[in-house]
């Protein structure tokens, strides 16, 4: 069964057009096309690279970090329209990876007064990326299930090591579990700490379950600092993975299991996790041993 992909754009431009041509004939579920294929396709679109044929009439070459403002968000994009369990999902993270290791003819381009590799270092690909985060709504099913298809999506680019998503990880684990702050009233400058569950946020449990299936054995075996990833009130520790936050999200998920504020199916999915916690950490202990 083919995927209904779309690109919706009030006032495309070719070359994004040709882009969503290429990423969507390669992530059909009957496609032939390889990942290294699709990524020389990609990069043939690149200015320098760029045939006649591809070029859009009267219009002059655009410098490389106009271009490279484009595919990132295109992607994203593309990626929160294929459900977070398709195939073609495992298919456009591979083409990702293939992408970054791809060996361009323009190895070495000049990004803000400082060289950078093409593909390699995905320039521009972090804060366009959020940028696109940051706009996309979830204020219905719709788009909560966009927004779960995405944040799927940079968890196996997280996992195959293409980029590393942890502050996303961080969030989306955590989220439900760190407690959050309210104001007291309308014009407190001071906030209080929500500890217990709240019902509101009970769709944050999916996303949680998902990062932790995808990559928890890469979050588990990591104790760094990251960027943007304070998390909660009732988190105090170090910004960023370790043991410790480990074994306190372990501990808040047993909570969440046995909490009464929020519905069965969230209770379950919490120690359909907590199974799942224990068995990354029995894995990772063989492995030791």
């Amino acid at each position: 069964m083919s995927l209904q992909l779309k690109f919706d754009d009030d006032d495309p431009w070719i070359i994004e057009e040709k882009m969503f041509s290429r990423l969507n004939d390669y992530l059909q579920p009957s496609s032939i096309k390889s990942a290294l294929d699709t990524a020389q396709a990609l990069d043939a679109l690149f200015p320098t690279h760029r045939s006649d044929v591809d070029q859009p009439e009267s219009e002059p070459r655009e410098p490389p970090e106009s271009f490279l403002l484009h595919p990132w968000p295109l992607i994203l994009y593309t990626a929160a329209q294929i459900p977070h369990d398709h195939p073609s999902q495992e298919r456009f993270a591979e083409l990702i990876k293939t992408l970054k290791g791809l060996v361009s003819k323009t190895p070495i381009v000049s990004i803000d007064g400082h060289d950078a590799k093409l593909w390699g270092d995905l320039p521009y690909m972090y804060w366009t990326i959020w940028e696109e985060l940051d706009r996309m709504p979830a204020c219905d099913e719709n788009s909560k299930q966009r927004w779960r298809n995405a944040s799927c999506f940079l968890a196996r680019l997280t996992r195959d090591r293409t980029y590393d998503w942890f502050s996303l990880a961080i969030s989306q684990v955590g989220g439900c579990l760190e407690g959050h702050s309210v104001p007291r009233h309308a014009h407190a400058h001071r906030r209080d700490a929500v500890t217990q569950f709240i019902p509101e946020r009970d769709e944050d449990i999916d996303l949680a379950l998902d990062w932790l299936s995808i990559c928890g054995h890469l979050l588990f075996n990591l104790d760094e600092e990251v960027e943007w990833s304070g998390g909660g009130p009732l988190w105090n520790g170090k910004a960023g993975l370790c043991p410790e936050r480990w074994q306190f999200w372990k501990e808040r998920f047993g909570e969440l299991g046995e909490f009464d504020g929020v519905d069965e199916r969230t209770r379950e999915l919490a120690r359909k996790i907590i199974d799942k916690i224990e068995s990354i950490e029995k894995e990772a202990k063989a492995r030791d041993d």
